[in-house]
């Protein structure tokens, strides 16, 4: 009569011990390519953001989204425009104007968020808000030689004064070396919200929170969509050109590093 075969206790655990090595050598490898999967995906939404951006343009004249517009006065919390807003249409969102021109959103948009930010919306915000990963480059004025968007405060009467206004395409001399979408992961980066000025980003600081770092590359590099609309993942050192950050960080966050004032 023969006995039924069965593993020992010894040999458990040696299948054991095996699975563990297995496990340990494959998980390094597997966050790895979950990694670079994330990186692809945020160059992805940066790329749609960049041509929505420049298909608004092309119907505008050249003009590219603001970073917000309120309108002075009107009740900031229900009458403000970020550029996400703004490009609504181009993106084939079709959202409401109700939810645009609040000042934050509760519908979520996969686009707007890259897949390797983790970092939660801020404790103070609104449980419906909803995280947005980006940020246009900006300026504080129209005359400033910053970034490709600024904040644009309108008046009732629909005039605004005059060292506001939309940047245009053409006013940047080097379109594959001046960006125009970075990443800003930062609790407060909400999207259809401009509190705390996430909406906008001057200097490569901007773009975490204190003690903050990259998410991409092992946490040393940063995706960016340029205004040709291409995108590369880079240090954030590297888009300064080798120059030092002041009130704009000069390098790639300028239409041109050489000019003090803008060129109509």
């Amino acid at each position: 009569m023969s006995r039924k075969s069965a593993f020992t206790f010894v040999e458990l655990l040696v299948v054991i011990g095996i699975i563990s090595v297995l496990i340990a050598i494959l998980l390094p490898a597997l966050n790895k390519a979950r990694a670079a999967a994330n990186t692809v995906a945020c160059a992805s939404n940066m790329r749609q953001i960049a041509t929505a951006m420049l298909m608004y343009a092309s119907e505008n004249k050249g003009a590219l989204p603001a970073g917000v517009v309120t309108v002075s006065g009107a009740g900031w919390a229900s009458n403000q425009y970020t550029w996400d807003d703004i490009i609504d249409r181009q993106l084939g969102l079709n959202r409401s104007d109700a939810t645009l021109k609040s000042w934050r959103s509760d519908v979520d948009v996969p686009v707007l968020r890259c897949p390797a930010d983790a970092y939660p919306i801020d404790p103070g915000m609104s449980l419906v808000a909803r995280r947005r990963s980006y940020a246009m480059t900006g300026r504080y004025k129209l005359s400033d030689p910053g970034g490709m968007a600024c904040r644009i405060v309108m008046n009732t009467d629909g005039s605004m004064p005059n060292n506001l206004g939309w940047v245009k395409v053409t006013q940047t001399r080097r379109p594959t070396e001046t960006l125009l979408l970075v990443e800003v992961i930062h609790p407060e980066n909400v999207i259809g919200s401009d509190l705390g000025t996430r909406e906008l980003a001057y200097v490569p600081s901007n773009q975490a929170p204190i003690g903050g770092k990259p998410i991409h590359g092992g946490g040393k590099y940063y995706n960016y969509a340029f205004v040709d609309g291409h995108v590369s993942m880079m240090l954030p050192v590297d888009t300064l050109q080798g120059r030092t950050p002041g009130s704009y960080a000069g390098g790639m966050w300028t239409v041109d590093p050489n000019l003090t004032t803008m060129l109509p």
